[in-house]
């Protein structure tokens, strides 16, 4: 990741500390990582909608004024609302700017996602995941077992489970799936990857939907029944959440 491209802003009140000293230039330098969400699953402050926002945007923050990184959540709720916006926004170009040239491409069905950096294993980076197992109650069975009872690590280990395969783009190294929860848990795994994860596992689930009912409208069994039982049996087998509940 290139952690080396900055944004940089100055707010118009910044943050007052006990000393009377007022705390305005605040630089971004750092991509928010799928850890960091897992992590926020476990924090009570993260409750707190408005609170997990700041959290989350805490993290892409390496200066504010002379004050400790990271910044605490006391000193972004003390800000005034205007600053926030500033803020949020800055958030956004610096996430914009240190994107680069990448892009996220995910296929229409959702069975295969081009990522922005994706895993990093060993030395090597896969960046191209193919989805293809199906999720049965038996994963969310191994999902309860593992104490995942909500949030995104659930939905990692989740999708996880749904890649059949992962790759680099050249095509000089690939591993079978499924994704270990450990992979998605890392420093190294960027948030927007994890996002497309996430999207991608979810459409490749329903995408077994949208097939059945392709087959029932083309299905020429002999009295039109074979296609319609096919697509409820289809519907029951999947009622698992690939994303977990968020």
């Amino acid at each position: 990741m290139d952690e080396e491209i900055k944004h940089e802003i100055d707010l118009i009140e910044g943050y007052c500390d006990k000393q009377g000293v007022a705390h305005k230039h605040v630089v971004f330098g750092k991509r928010i990582s799928a850890k960091v969400l897992i992590a926020l699953d476990e924090d009570p402050q993260a409750q707190i909608p408005t609170q997990y926002r700041d959290l989350v945007l805490s993290k892409s923050i390496v200066e504010f004024g002379t004050l400790p990184m990271p910044v605490s959540l006391l000193v972004l709720l003390e800000l005034d609302t205007v600053d926030r916006d500033d803020l949020r926004e800055a958030s956004n170009v610096f996430g914009a700017l240190s994107l680069g040239d990448r892009e996220i491409d995910i296929a229409p069905d959702g069975s295969r996602a081009k990522l922005l950096w994706g895993f990093k294993i060993g030395e090597v980076r896969y960046d191209v995941v193919e989805f293809g197992n199906r999720l049965t109650g038996r994963d969310e069975v191994e999902a309860d077992k593992a104490n995942l009872k909500q949030g995104v690590s659930r939905a990692c280990f989740l999708a996880g489970r749904t890649i059949k395969r992962i790759s680099s783009s050249d095509g000089t190294a690939a591993i079978d799936g499924p994704v270990d929860l450990t992979h998605f848990n890392s420093e190294d795994f960027d948030a927007d990857d994890l996002s497309a994860v996430l999207s991608a596992s979810e459409l490749w689930r329903q995408s077994f939907r949208f097939r059945g009912r392709e087959v029932s409208k083309v299905g020429d069994g002999a009295n039109g029944s074979a296609a319609g039982d096919e697509n409820k049996l289809d519907g029951r087998a999947d009622s698992g959440n690939a994303a977990g509940a968020a």
